[in-house]
């Protein structure tokens, strides 16, 4: 089998290479206090990975909020507290690092669940890293189909979108091997043929060999 050869990264953006994730939380446990609600990250983690319209709909659900409230509402009061902040947000250690060394040696695109319209306020702290990233995949765009994560179509859009995506037709290595068929059954050994029957000789008198003994009807005289 041909060793595996990388053709492209495709990466995360929030909590992956930079440090919104604190903000996310703090923006909805501000909006939950505004409707009177404790927020916990048992009702945060519904949103991880989520396209923004979806994740605000699990947030009403799970805070039981009713009332006519919709997910864009709740997005519109998330990002009082949200907006100013991200525009300062920087990188996590390690990623800005990351990502010059992958970018020499293969493309790299981002792929993030979050709205585009909320890319430039990320980008805003971190020109260093998107000046590394070959392209920008984000929740909403056409391609991604509105799937969220884990669904691997914004991962697909990425690769396709820095020229990486895999082309059709058989994996690396060559067309898979068909199952080799399984070994023919033994043949199963025949019985033996019965012993011919036995037949019956006269004893005769000592060192002469037996005869048949012959069974005649009498003559008449």
């Amino acid at each position: 089998m041909a060793p595996f050869v990388a053709r492209g990264l495709v990466v995360d953006l929030d909590g992956t290479l930079i440090d919104t994730e604190p903000l996310y939380y703090d923006a909805y446990a501000a909006v939950a206090a505004e409707f009177g609600k404790a927020y916990s990250f048992d009702v945060h983690r519904l949103l991880l990975g989520r396209a923004e319209i979806e994740g605000a709909g699990n947030w009403i659900e799970a805070l039981g909020l009713g009332g006519g409230v919709t997910p864009h509402d709740v997005l519109a009061r998330r990002d009082v507290h949200f907006l100013d902040a991200v525009r300062h947000v920087g990188a996590l250690p390690g990623a800005l690092a990351t990502l010059r060394a992958a970018s020499a040696v293969m493309p790299v695109a981002i792929a993030t669940s979050s709205c585009r319209s909320y890319l430039p306020a990320k980008q805003a702290n971190n020109a260093d890293l998107f000046a590394c990233v070959a392209a920008v995949v984000c929740g909403d765009d056409a391609a991604v189909g509105g799937h969220s994560k884990p669904h691997p179509a914004i991962f697909e859009a990425g690769a396709a979108a820095h020229g990486a995506a895999p082309p059709p037709g058989p994996p690396p290595g060559g067309p898979p091997r068909r199952p080799r068929p399984p070994p023919p059954r033994p043949a199963r050994p025949r019985a033996p043929p019965p012993p011919p029957p036995r037949t019956r000789r006269s004893p005769g008198p000592r060192g002469v060999s037996a005869s048949p003994l012959v069974w005649a009807s009498p003559q008449p005289c």
